[in-house]
């Protein structure tokens, strides 16, 4: 099973997107800029991050040293149509 990191200011705000790959056999781990355990830890065994704040990403979640290869972007509507199929 995959674990999907969810970025988000309010875990409220991540719920749609919890219910939504729990459905689709993954398991959401939301992280917010107020989890006191350090990032590596809890992007332990994370498969996919799920950039859930939209144009307002916390600063606290941006990294510079990513590799282009290993970066894939993909429009909201894009990513909810692709959820859809896997159902």
């Amino acid at each position: 099973m995959s674990i999907v990191a969810i970025t988000n200011n309010n875990v409220k705000q991540s719920m749609g997107y919890v219910n939504i790959l729990e459905s689709m056999g993954a398991t959401p781990r939301v992280i917010t800029p107020q989890d006191s355990e350090p990032l590596k830890n809890l992007m332990h065994d994370v498969s996919a991050i799920l950039l859930g704040d939209g144009p307002s990403i916390c600063a606290s979640f941006e990294h510079t040293n990513a590799q282009d290869d290993h970066v894939k972007s993909v429009d909201l509507y894009e990513f909810e149509l692709k959820l859809r199929e896997k159902r």
